[in-house]
């Protein structure tokens, strides 16, 4: 549960952790239990939680009736939208694009004590509060996703596509999962790693921001459909 800078996952289970998995335990011996990502179904599998049920992939679709975003020129080179917290990575995030005199734009709210520590960290940084997601998504070129923990599946990487921004995704959970869609450029970094997050700089020259082509539009509704009736079947337990 307790997670900061310097550690991106759980060493272990905490002490309020137990009772609840042995409740899982015996609340779940039978049924079927969905997962969201592979990751987050292999973790589970390890911690040996959900032992005797059967175990469903099914990922967060995505409405179908989202705007429709088209290419145009975008005010942002890099962005980041979604909670302010040490889990999310953006300490090591901000300490690599201020010594490369780079900023990042950030969309979302946290505990103000956290934020000025991170102003600290990137006084080039700029902090914007809470935004509408679509109208800071279509001024984005390149949207990082930097968590340090393992994400079950972050639907914003799924969003990112289609507004049309290149994306640039942590290697942890199950973020890469949500960004397999065809036609769709993804960089995934370390972003424990000073190196690896540097080299989004390089991607982000050569990756053109998205193209909301009918071709990327199809596949993401196709998938969407996929999922949606993956979820139906589930309700009617076939």
């Amino acid at each position: 549960r307790n997670r900061d800078q310097n550690k991106s996952n759980c060493g272990g289970s905490c002490v309020s952790c137990i009772p609840r998995r042995f409740l899982t335990k015996l609340l779940w011996r039978d049924g079927i239990v969905t997962f969201v990502s592979e990751r987050q179904r292999e973790l589970h599998v390890k911690a040996k939680v959900f032992g005797g049920t059967s175990k469903v992939i099914v990922q967060n679709p995505i409405s179908n009736e989202l705007p429709r975003i088209e290419y145009r020129s975008r005010k942002y080179d890099y962005g980041y939208i979604g909670r302010i917290s040490p889990e999310k990575g953006l300490a090591n995030l901000l300490k690599v694009f201020e010594s490369n005199h780079q900023t990042l734009h950030i969309a979302g709210t946290g505990e103000e004590k956290y934020i000025e520590a991170l102003r600290k960290i990137s006084p080039l940084a700029n902090f914007y509060g809470f935004l509408d997601k679509w109208e800071f998504l279509k001024e984005v070129k390149v949207l990082i996703v930097p968590s340090i923990w393992e994400e079950p599946a972050g639907r914003i990487v799924r969003e990112g596509i289609w507004a049309g921004c290149s994306l640039a995704i942590s290697k942890y959970g199950g973020l890469q999962e949500m960004g397999e869609i065809p036609e769709v450029n993804i960089f995934v970094f370390d972003p424990l790693s000073e190196p690896s997050i540097a080299k989004i700089f390089k991607i982000s020259k050569k990756y053109d921001t998205q193209l909301n082509s009918s071709k990327l539009e199809m596949n993401l509704r196709k998938k969407s459909n996929v999922l949606l009736d993956e979820i139906q079947k589930l309700l009617k337990n076939e």
